[in-house]
């Protein structure tokens, strides 16, 4: 899930509908209530922002996690994963790259509001 850290360790989340808008139960409706429920608890935490990309968008901007990654310096970098290995590096473009999917993420997903009533709706159509 593409995430933006921050140098006070704030991070963004753009990606939530992939993970919870499957309809296909994996492990049982109580496991597939325990993940949203475990966003929304999440979602507590000052430091997360939970967007839920909107159905009608279509395929997200990227289909491959990624982080942009701010240390104190101000030097942002992108670690990406692809299967069995990670990637980090501060070429400009690159970083320019990842940070546009993410900003056009952002754009296209539900605001956090919005995000976190849908992800409470998914936990309780599961705990019935």
């Amino acid at each position: 899930m593409p995430y933006r850290q921050r140098a006070d360790g704030s991070r963004s989340s753009g990606q939530p509908q992939q993970v919870i808008g499957r309809r296909t139960v994996v492990g049982g409706r109580a496991v597939m209530a325990e993940h949203p429920q475990q966003l929304a608890a999440d979602a507590a935490n000052p430091h997360v922002t939970l967007q839920v990309l909107r159905f009608e968008v279509g395929a997200p901007a990227s289909s491959l996690p990624f982080a942009l990654l701010t240390p104190e310096d101000g030097a942002t970098v992108l670690y990406s994963e692809s299967r069995g290995q990670g990637h980090v590096t501060d070429s400009a473009k690159a970083v320019g790259d990842a940070r546009t999917t993410f900003e056009r993420l952002r754009a296209n997903a539900r605001d956090p509001d919005e995000s976190l009533s849908r992800i409470r709706e998914i936990a309780e159509e599961y705990a019935r």
